[in-house]
């Protein structure tokens, strides 16, 4: 997963006393040593098992003798102790460990398959509801973006509401429109039709500073979002 592999040392999902562990001796010897530098490497040195293994300098299961003949480690077992308290510290957005509740089971691969089959062809692609994540840490960088308070909180799918009838799919129609004016400014803006005098039924213009192409769409679709009842099925055209 992409969150073993972000940097352990200051990790920007962590709780501020790891600063200070971060500078404890052992955490030289994790650094310069073991060669730590990602959250998965802390995480396959803390979950290390051997039934030989105590809580002494000369410890003689595999790891630790490894670890003092190989790295040159005085104390793995404090090495070790160090690694498990780093990984308390992260938040469990960033914990690769942490569970959240699915109330929507995410596709299966034949579904995926379906679906891309589905693309080509043009006919009715269903949601993946899984949570995205980038394919690579390099992919996940982003330089112009607002400076907005980041949640520590995990991405979580909200739980079926009780006035849903998962039996009935609400049917809507979305449009897009991207246009450049003779001032060479960007306009953009969307609509959505759910029935004929349906108070639902919307159009949308961007301000200025967010147009985009596509970007009415996206707008358009988190008003829907807004506006129908928590997990309704919906089918969009």
């Amino acid at each position: 997963e992409i969150t073993r592999l972000l940097p352990i040392w200051f990790h920007l999902g962590a709780e501020e006393r790891l600063n200070k562990l971060n500078n404890y001796y052992y955490a030289e010897c994790l650094r310069e040593r073991h060669k730590v530098r990602t959250l998965g490497e802390m995480e396959a040195i803390s979950s290390r098992s051997s039934l030989l293994h105590r809580q002494n300098k000369d410890c003689i299961c595999t790891y630790c003798e490894s670890d003092r003949s190989n790295l040159g480690c005085k104390k793995p077992y404090k090495c070790k102790k160090l690694a498990k308290d780093i990984l308390k510290c992260i938040k469990p957005k960033w914990d690769p460990n942490f569970k959240t509740t699915t109330h929507i089971p995410i596709l299966s691969p034949d579904k995926i398959t379906a679906n891309n089959e589905a693309v080509k062809k043009g006919g009715a692609v269903t949601f993946q509801p899984a949570l995205p994540t980038p394919a690579s840490i390099s992919n996940g960088f982003r330089i112009f973006t607002l400076k907005m308070p980041q949640s520590d909180r995990p991405a979580e799918q909200a739980a079926p509401s009780a006035q849903v009838n998962k039996a009935t799919t609400l049917e809507i129609v979305v449009a897009n429109k991207c246009i450049v004016d003779k001032n060479g400014d960007l306009i953009s803006g969307g609509g959505v039709w759910f029935n004929n005098a349906d108070d639902r039924n919307m159009s949308l213009k961007m301000s200025e500073d967010m147009a985009a192409n596509n970007g009415g769409l996206v707008l358009t679709m988190l008003k829907v979002i807004k506006t129908i009842p928590k997990n309704m099925p919906i089918s969009i055209r």
